[in-house]
């Protein structure tokens, strides 16, 4: 976790009727990483569900480590 998950700038365009905003003003750059902020974390039993309900939010990272300025 503590070096997160790899994504995608592009992913910022997708839209929810399956397609990819025009323009993109990302492109095909390359990649970043999702890291987890457990500072940021919110948990919830007030959801009803059998199970609580559990984020993390996250911190958009360039592949050194530094913030991506988007």
């Amino acid at each position: 976790a503590a070096t997160g998950v790899g994504w995608l700038q592009a992913n910022l365009s997708l839209t929810p009727f399956n397609s990819i905003v025009d323009p993109n003003p990302w492109g095909s750059s390359g990649d970043v990483r999702l890291v987890p902020d457990l500072n940021a974390r919110f948990r919830t039993a007030l959801t009803g569900s059998a199970t609580p309900f559990d984020m993390v939010a996250g911190n958009i990272v360039e592949l050194d480590g530094s913030p991506w300025v988007g």
